[in-house]
């Protein structure tokens, strides 16, 4: 997953397809499932919600008295982005990859069980939903 998305990749839902094989073999395994959200998902957010600010100051102001680029780069600061947002984007993943594997593959809810989301703070962590059979 890339920071900012729950949307599944190819390498994803390889992966995804390799978990519902054994899932289907074994079909008293269950799977748990975490969703995490880390800081590159926060800087990701930050960055779209400034484009957005921008955007809209651009449509706003008459086009005579549209600032130039340095401008607007000086005025507005991004918004922060809360916990419970990126808490949130950790949670959209989970239900993503629940979704695919019951939809997709065909493996009941009853065996697929969700986590408290969690934010990793490392810095080179990467946007996931943890896997745990």
């Amino acid at each position: 997953m890339r920071p900012a998305e729950s949307s599944l990749n190819t390498e994803n839902r390889e992966y995804l397809f390799k978990i519902g094989d054994l899932l289907t073999e074994r079909p008293g395994l269950q799977l748990s499932m975490c969703g995490v959200a880390t800081t590159a998902d926060r800087e990701a957010l930050a960055a779209i919600a400034l484009n957005e600010m921008l955007a809209s100051i651009e449509e706003e102001a008459p086009e005579e008295e549209v600032p130039d680029a340095t401008q607007i780069a000086q005025e507005p600061v991004p918004p922060e982005i809360s916990e419970s947002e990126l808490l949130a984007l950790a949670a959209m993943r989970t239900q993503v990859v629940t979704d695919f594997l019951a939809t997709e593959i065909g493996i009941s809810t009853e065996r697929l069980f969700t986590c408290r989301e969690t934010i990793d703070a490392d810095a080179e962590a990467q946007p996931r939903v943890r896997l745990s059979l």
